[in-house]
């Protein structure tokens, strides 16, 4: 039986189990062809943060075409280093996942010769330069029909004015693809501090009213589900770090943020002109976010919520949370943040009733992670992990959790003598017995020490084996140390391990690493 003679619809599977050069090299074999394969390049794009020429084909490939829009479902912004090691990098295809050009530019594209390289890629930004102005009218009556609660000098001086000019700018390319990306349901954006996208960042927070919603007509972001934004790691001076406000989308059900620093909450109010809050720079609470009421009438979606390395007080995140737009969270993930901040910690947070809070705030939360940044506070450097003056207390009431990992230091004193008694109060006094999973974080190599001699002293005493004995459905538990603690103590919990495994449980040692202080290695 003939290739040819197969109906479109085994075509069209064959074309989803290709890869992204073999669906490129069926669009230039016939009509047929590029037709059922054209919509399988644009579900997930990955660009790199320095491909400004690539971005800004794509944002004319969807200006003259604009039905190919509703393909695209995820969109990645990413450096350039991960993105040679993503799944969907493309800088190895003529147009990274863009079908814009004709026939004998696409000759020209395979056949690269480095010396004129330079000359090509210049004669290519000229074309697109000419084509922005060309494309200008079109683009301002997108614009206006769109998002008409913007600001006339934001759309025509702003917007439109740096449209054909600002080719190394990623933020309005940026803008407009996510204009007409209404299907868009995956963004993660990577950019480092010096890459200026505060107008994504604007539409991400704009003020859509309770009839648009009703509506059910598409409009940007609208089915955004999963935001995930990482931001470079601070630089010294202080003015540079406070650059970040959040814009909390309505719909997203994920949100996670990576290396900010947090300065402002924002729910999208409608405000008399559309722009970025603006930020208190160097008063003297700049790091206590604030946040703007939602408006009334939206149903809050978010049902996890990350802060990871981020600039910002702990216990001012955890406030954050009494806002009922995070009443339907489930996971909430705060590693790494702020911890000294104010020398009057205890009136921001009551921490014995840390779990009552937490359950008041948050009914449906499930999964809790909360680790410290002991070693590189936001106020300079602290040798080696500490304790909390009071334990975070009544996690029992914390009625959903069933995943939980926190700092050792803020469960019990972990410096103390005594530690290992005080660890295994924690099922009776604090933890709730149904937890499937539970690490413990920013383990001191002193209380590694104390385990490893319980262990192997005359009684063999199974600190670790006692304590998930009494988490009966608990099935995974994690330690997680700053410091790599020595051969002979990892053999030790080796030891340990194959007790749990015996038990049903899985034991999981990490190590932050030496040269990559946010990357964790697995010792067990």
């Amino acid at each position: 039986m003939s290739l040819f003679a197969l109906p479109s619809e085994l075509d069209a599977h064959i074309i989803a189990h290709c890869d992204f050069k073999s669906r490129l090299a069926l669009c230039a074999v016939s009509i047929y062809w590029r037709t059922l394969a054209e919509p399988h390049l644009y579900p997930n794009l990955c660009f790199a943060t320095d491909e400004h020429q690539r971005l800004r084909l794509l944002m004319l490939t969807l200006l003259k075409r604009p039905g190919l829009a509703k393909y695209i479902k995820s969109f990645q912004v990413v450096p350039p280093i991960a993105a040679e090691k993503s799944d969907l990098n493309l800088n190895d295809t003529p147009f990274n996942g863009i079908v814009y050009v004709t026939k004998s530019n696409l000759e020209d594209d395979l056949v690269k010769e480095p010396i004129e390289e330079k000359a090509r890629r210049e004669r290519r930004e000229l074309e697109i330069r000419r084509e922005c102005r060309v494309l200008l009218p079109k683009i301002q009556q997108i614009i206006e029909s769109v998002w008409p609660h913007l600001h006339p000098r934001l759309v025509l001086g702003t917007w439109l004015g740096h449209m054909v000019e600002s080719i190394h700018s990623l933020d309005y390319s940026l803008a407009l693809i996510f204009t007409l990306a209404t299907n868009l349901e995956d963004l993660e954006i990577r950019v480092p501090s010096y890459s200026n996208i505060a107008q994504v960042y604007m539409l991400l927070q704009y003020h859509r009213t309770i009839e648009e919603v009703a509506s059910g007509r598409a409009y940007p972001f609208c089915k955004l589900r999963n935001l995930v934004k990482w931001s470079a790691n601070f630089p010294e001076d202080l003015i540079g770090r406070i650059i970040s406000w959040i814009p909390l989308p309505v719909n997203v059900e994920t949100y996670r943020l990576f290396d900010f620093h947090i300065d402002h909450f924002e729910y999208p109010v409608l405000k008399e002109d559309q722009t970025n809050p603006r930020l208190r720079l160097l008063e003297d609470n700049f790091y206590f976010p604030t946040i703007s009421q939602m408006s009334p009438g939206f149903t809050p979606t978010i049902r996890v919520l990350e802060l990871s390395r981020c600039n910002v007080n702990t216990m001012c995140a955890l406030e954050v949370l009494v806002s009922g737009y995070f009443r339907h969270l489930e996971v909430l993930r705060l590693n790494k943040l702020g911890l000294y901040t104010d020398q009057h910690i205890d009136d921001y947070i009551d921490w014995p009733n840390f779990g009552c809070f937490l359950n008041k705030s948050l009914p449906k939360l499930r999964n809790l992670q909360l680790s410290i940044c002991w070693i590189e506070s936001v106020l300079g450097a602290i040798e080696s992990p500490e304790d909390l003056g009071e334990p975070a207390g009544a996690l029992k009431e914390i009625v959903n959790l069933n995943h939980l990992a926190m700092d050792l230091g803020l469960l019990i004193p972990s410096f103390a003598s005594n530690a290992c008694d005080k660890f295994l109060e924690l099922p009776t006094t604090m933890l709730l017995q149904r937890l499937h999973c539970f690490a413990i974080t920013n383990v001191n190599l002193e209380f590694l020490d104390l385990v490893e001699a319980e262990y192997t002293g005359a009684e063999r005493r199974n600190v670790f084996g006692q304590l998930v004995t009494a988490l009966t459905h608990c099935y995974q538990f994690t330690v997680e140390t700053y410091q790599r603690p020595t051969d002979h103590t990892i053999e030790t919990l080796k030891l340990i391990g194959a007790d749990l495994g015996k038990m049903g449980v899985e034991l999981a040692l990490w190590c932050q690493g030496d040269e990559e202080p946010n990357k964790n290695h697995r010792l067990i």
